[in-house]
């Protein structure tokens, strides 16, 4: 687990096994058609493919995720981080899905205020970041790019944005209150598989805490 401190919030970046990716692109691919799945509704994204994938993985993959997010709380510096050792009883998924996003295609700059940490996964990525019809001027930004950005007032002296560019089979965890966005890519054919999921601590979390005397 790298932290990555660009700015405020700190963010956690790092890998999933193979075999633990794979098991997770194979899922996003057996439900990209299923419309039953679709959470277009509910998500903001100005992406077709939109789809709910926690009942799949609540019982495999997501178990390795969530144990990446309990290194994440235990090596950042966050508030919660007096309260370790972490264990998985603490961490509660509430939604987990994926984007398949084509050309053409992004997310507006939002946040997950309600969650307490969220992480996005890229389990399949092909662009090509040469391709000329990118054109936005942005110093390290590129198509199909993940954005982190501070809403701090004062930057004169430091930087407001962090920049992915994403590759199959990275992780990046953070805050949910960290504002991001995705930025589009045009070149016919290129694909950016992207799983997000949400996380609150638990009624065991919190319990815990009472008893260790914190309010």
């Amino acid at each position: 687990m790298n932290i990555v401190r660009p700015f405020g919030p700190e963010i956690g970046e790092t890998s999933l096994s193979n075999d633990i990716n794979q098991q997770l692109f194979l899922i996003c691919q057996e439900l990209e058609n299923d419309t039953s799945k679709r959470m277009n509704h509910s998500l903001i994204g100005f992406i077709d493919k939109e789809f709910d994938i926690r009942d799949r993985i609540k019982d495999s993959v997501l178990l390795d995720i969530r144990q990446h997010i309990l290194d994440y709380l235990t090596k950042s510096s966050n508030i919660y981080s007096r309260y370790a050792p972490f264990n998985k009883f603490d961490l509660v998924c509430t939604d987990a899905w994926c984007n398949i996003q084509e050309a053409g295609e992004h997310n507006p700059i939002h946040s997950h205020a309600l969650s307490d940490i969220v992480c996005v996964i890229f389990p399949f990525v092909d662009i090509d970041v040469n391709f000329k019809k990118y054109t936005r001027n942005v110093t390290d930004e590129g198509p199909g790019s993940l954005i982190f950005h501070s809403q701090s007032q004062d930057v004169k002296f430091g930087r407001s944005s962090y920049t992915v560019l994403p590759e199959s089979g990275k992780m990046y965890i953070f805050s949910g209150n960290l504002s991001h966005y995705t930025t589009p890519f045009f070149k016919p054919g290129d694909i950016r598989m992207s799983v997000s999921c949400n996380f609150s601590l638990s009624e065991h979390f919190y319990s815990l805490r009472k008893l260790r005397g914190y309010q």
